[in-house]
């Protein structure tokens, strides 16, 4: 017959009283001995000379008191995983490239350095189209907000055709975007000189908003506001710079024997922006506005061949630089381990808003 818990817990109790019993009954039968030999005045005791009786051996069954099992909690220690050298972002364009980059978390610093190496060949506004797609992957910097990030790769699939370009550094030391085919993004001049532009009039005959009748439009409107920074769509020298009749503010570049651009109802020009002075392609010369014959701000913007104004958007000018010897091969090989580096670094992607 089974002992349940609280009896064999009551059992185990009792043998402990009468084990105390015993030991008390025994402490006090020595006393008494003692005390006796001490009062025949016989007896001097010392301590190797005491004999004192053994307490009664008691011969008892152990009785197994179960004990409930305890198990302490396993605690996972959290492995600290390194930090990619690299941040990978793509994602599918619904409206703009900046709605979709910005949908996606991209540092601005990031993606304005892709819109520049882009900007030679792609119009954002009229060449995007809805579900277009991009992707960039970036080097980490020491800034928090990747201000000093390095652009390494960036992608952009526009009406199905991909356009990759990398970053390489020269022997000179000098960095530049190429494709695959090692040509540099870089073109003779910009199809944009200032970003996120809308084209609010095209190239060719148009009614005037102000003549009222039709005329030429010698080169093509971008709606910005008032005080956009308007960048230089190529390097040359200023030619003009200053009021100039129904442009208003206007400046005018030469870039090469045949080229010129033109920028007019300008705000202001940018300090140090005079005839005479050389310019870099991108550099700042003025900012957007609403002066000489306009009916609101906006860039007017014009391409010229041999003195002649020509369709902007129609222009086609060759790579700025490409690749060879040594440079081809070193480009190679950055270009391979670039590829590496986006297979290994998983992209940071959410559903772009509309």
């Amino acid at each position: 017959m089974g002992f349940s818990s609280s009896a064999m817990i009551r059992m185990a109790f009792i043998g402990g009283l009468a084990t105390m019993g015993i030991g008390l009954i025994w402490m006090g039968a020595s006393t008494t001995s003692v005390h006796r030999h001490l009062s025949a005045g016989s007896f001097t005791p010392s301590l190797g000379q005491l004999e004192l009786p053994l307490p009664p051996t008691i011969a008892a069954t152990a009785l197994p008191i179960p004990m409930p099992a305890l198990s302490l909690p396993k605690f996972a220690t959290a492995v600290p995983q390194p930090v990619s050298r690299f941040v990978h972002y793509e994602g599918n364009i619904r409206g703009s490239l900046f709605e979709a980059a910005m949908a996606q978390g991209v540092p601005v610093a990031m993606l304005t350095e892709m819109i520049k190496a882009f900007s030679y060949d792609v119009d954002f506004q009229r060449d995007i189209q809805p579900d277009d797609h991009f992707e960039l992957m970036f080097e980490r910097g020491t800034d928090k907000r990747y201000n000093d990030a390095k652009l390494v790769y960036a992608s952009m699939t526009l009406s199905g055709k991909e356009m990759k370009l990398y970053r390489f550094a020269d022997q000179q030391g000098g960095f530049d975007y190429y494709n695959q085919a090692g040509e540099s993004a870089k073109k003779a001049l910009l199809k944009t000189p200032v970003d996120g532009a809308k084209i609010s009039s095209g190239f060719g005959m148009r009614f005037h908003p102000i003549l009222h009748y039709s005329t030429q439009h010698k080169g093509i409107d971008f709606a910005v506001n008032t005080g956009t920074p308007v960048m230089a769509a190529g390097s040359g020298k200023i030619e003009m710079a200053g009021v100039n009749g129904s442009y208003g503010i206007y400046v005018r570049i030469e870039h090469d024997e045949s080229h010129e651009t033109a920028y007019g109802h300008l705000s202001r020009l940018a300090p140090g922006i005079r005839p005479g002075s050389h310019v870099s392609q991108g550099q700042i010369i003025a900012y957007s506005g609403s002066t000489g014959r306009s009916t609101g701000p906006h860039l007017h913007y014009e391409v010229l061949v041999d003195e002649e104004q020509v369709n902007p958007m129609s222009v086609k000018f060759q790579a700025g630089r490409k690749l060879a010897g040594k440079d081809l091969v070193k480009f190679q090989a950055v270009e391979k381990q670039a590829v590496a580096e986006l297979a290994e670094t998983p992209a940071t992607t959410r559903t772009a808003s509309r």
